[in-house]
């Protein structure tokens, strides 16, 4: 207190500059700069993060993706590259053909579906009707004593 009432008004302002100034310098401008290549760091570490992740999903939808959904995106993107307008048409027979194809799998496994529940429902309604006439007492109707 005495050395600023020494120095006067002027002097004691520069000198008062000049410490916060060399603080800054040494002291807060490394620290500062420390923490922004800190923070830097770790949203780099987090891009990189947030990218392996989204390759990881990409690969894992990949993966459940069916293949012939896969076979199908292919067969497009040759039919779009290729300037051939024969080939495009053969391309585009194909696709025709194995959707027939895949339809026509699909109605015979319904129709396969339908015809089990009704031989399940035929063996049932027997059962049903022979357990009934052994609860009666009488022969089976086939029966020859």
């Amino acid at each position: 207190m005495i050395a600023i009432l020494r120095l006067g008004a002027e002097q004691a302002v520069v000198y008062g500059l000049i410490v916060i100034g060399v603080y800054e310098l040494l002291v807060r401008w490394p620290v500062t700069r420390y923490e922004r290549a800190r923070r830097d760091r770790r949203a780099a570490e987090e891009r990189v993060r947030h990218h392996q992740q989204e390759q990881a999903l990409l690969a894992q939808r990949e993966r459940q993706r069916p293949i012939r959904e896969r076979e199908a995106a292919e067969l497009e993107v040759r039919q779009q590259a290729d300037p051939d307008p024969v080939r495009r048409r053969y391309y585009l027979a194909c696709q025709s053909a194995e959707t027939e194809r895949d339809a026509a799998l699909e109605a015979a496994k319904q129709a396969e579906r339908r015809y089990r529940q009704l031989v399940e429902e035929e063996t049932e309604r027997m059962k049903g009707r022979v357990t009934e006439e052994v609860m009666m007492g009488s022969p089976p109707e086939d029966a020859t004593p």
